[in-house]
């Protein structure tokens, strides 16, 4: 029984490895090219993304200038940075971005959510030139991560304290097809951990029934409607409208509730009067996904709801940590490296697991052709 597991285990990894494997280096490399994405994108597009320290205007100032600069969606949500040092955005219904300098209320540019280097390559890592790319880049994922990532580790587990170490680095005096397996099980040891938490947590942003086991793993109540304020329909409760607060009287009298809040979006109410909500990365944030929301009446000003990061779910930390390990933006440039490094392991593994099986094969087939032939054999010729 436990020879035909390791058979099937073995021929599983192989063969899906030589399928759909290769759509796993196809998302490696389009993933590793955007692991340096929010240290770069500041650089490379310095002229739409950065303003100098100043007096920030209104934000209703900020917002009106957007909207007149993109006559052709709702705005949905503005995003601004209190420190200063970034410009503010105005996302659009039609999932166009304004941006605009905060000291001088102009736009510095517009684009598209997967415009620009970045944009482009998220698209292109996301497939979402298919209909379904949830589906397809799900689906190559979990089946990877079950049969690659897990069953990998499985086949290599040695049989003695020697034997792993030999794994924990490449032998130069190897040659041939025992360099490549060699090459192959000491990079995927190392890549193993990072690549085990970017690939469950590429699956759990995919699939919303990976999200609610981390979530039910870890005794969490799921967040039902994306954490809008409501009913957790997606509507609104009816209500008679009230006369809205400015924004800027709305952000001052959230501030103060705040601890340091370095990015602030406020997702922008669809009715007058209608309640506020505000995600904000605070000066406590362990990452930039480790946001706290805050909902205030849009025509008061008075808070109605504050949830700091650390008060909320241990599974919503382990979601969003997993999240921020997988784009990259968790440790800083040391986890960017990190994450990018196991990335490109991928292609390594995929090119030493290949070139390995195929000399095994070639020789396998010349110790055949050298082999004497059986009596049977002879006298059938």
């Amino acid at each position: 029984m436990k020879k035909r597991f390791f058979g099937f285990l073995t021929w599983s990894h192989r063969w899906i490895g030589m399928t759909i494997g290769l759509v796993m280096v196809y998302l490696a490399v389009t993933g590793a090219g955007q692991a340096f994405r929010w240290q770069l994108e500041p650089v490379a597009y310095a002229d739409l993304l950065t303003a100098p320290a100043c007096e920030r205007l209104p934000l209703d100032t900020l917002l009106a200038e957007a909207r007149e600069a993109h006559p052709g969606g709702a705005a949905e949500s503005l995003r601004f940075h209190p420190a200063g040092g970034e410009t503010a955005s105005v996302r659009f219904s039609d999932r166009g971005t304004v941006y605009v300098n905060p000291c001088s209320s102009t736009v510095t540019g517009e684009q598209a959510a997967f415009g620009g280097f970045f944009g482009t390559l998220e698209y292109v890592h996301r497939m979402m030139f298919f209909s379904d790319f949830k589906l397809w880049s799900g689906i190559s994922t979990l089946i990877a991560f079950v049969f690659l990532v897990i069953g990998g580790i499985v086949l290599w587990w040695p049989r003695s304290w020697r034997e792993a170490r030999r794994s924990l680095k490449i032998d130069n005096r190897l040659k041939g097809m025992a360099f490549l397996l060699n090459l192959h099980k000491t990079f995927g040891l190392y890549a193993f951990t990072v690549l085990l938490v970017v690939t469950f947590f590429g699956n759990a942003m995919a699939f919303d029934w990976v999200k609610q086991g981390v979530y039910w793993a870890t005794g969490s109540d799921m967040p039902m409607n994306g954490g809008r304020t409501g009913d957790g329909t997606g509507k609104e409760p009816a209500a008679e409208a009230k006369p809205a607060l400015a924004l800027e009287d709305i952000w001052s009298k959230a501030e103060p509730r705040l601890d340091g809040p370095r990015d602030v979006t406020i997702r922008l109410p669809r009715r007058a009067g209608d309640a506020v909500q505000m995600s904000v990365i605070e000066a406590s944030a362990p990452h930039a996904r480790a946001r706290s929301e805050i909902v205030l009446d849009g025509s008061t000003g008075e808070v109605k709801r504050y949830t700091p990061y650390a008060k909320t779910s241990l599974g919503n930390k382990v979601y969003n940590w997993g999240v921020a390990i997988h784009t990259g933006q968790a440790f800083g440039v040391v986890g960017a490296l990190t994450v990018f490094t196991a990335a490109l392991a991928i292609p390594v593994l995929a090119y030493s697991g290949i070139a390995s099986w195929l000399r095994r094969r070639r020789s396998r087939r010349a110790l055949l052709s050298r082999a004497p032939s059986s009596p049977v054999a002879s006298e059938a010729r």
